[in-house]
């Protein structure tokens, strides 16, 4: 039986670093590795939909409302 690599991307939810780390995950699915990122809720909201060979999933930070803006 053959295993197959998964990735979990989980870069830091800001600016500047989802679409870096987005990028990285097409690269490495271009090179057979299953890849995911994972962002908050907040984020995800604020994110295009695009197909993509990279999965995403969303978690709760606590925030999902109100972002950074929100946290104390």
């Amino acid at each position: 039986m053959e295993k197959k690599a998964h990735v979990l991307l989980l870069p830091y939810p800001a600016q500047g670093h989802i679409n870096p780390v987005l990028q990285f995950g097409k690269r490495l699915a271009s090179k057979g590795i299953k890849a995911t990122l994972l962002v908050t809720n907040f984020v995800s909201k604020s994110m295009q939909a695009e197909s993509s060979s990279v999965g995403v999933e969303t978690i709760s930070d606590g925030y999902d409302e109100g972002g950074f803006a929100a946290a104390e």
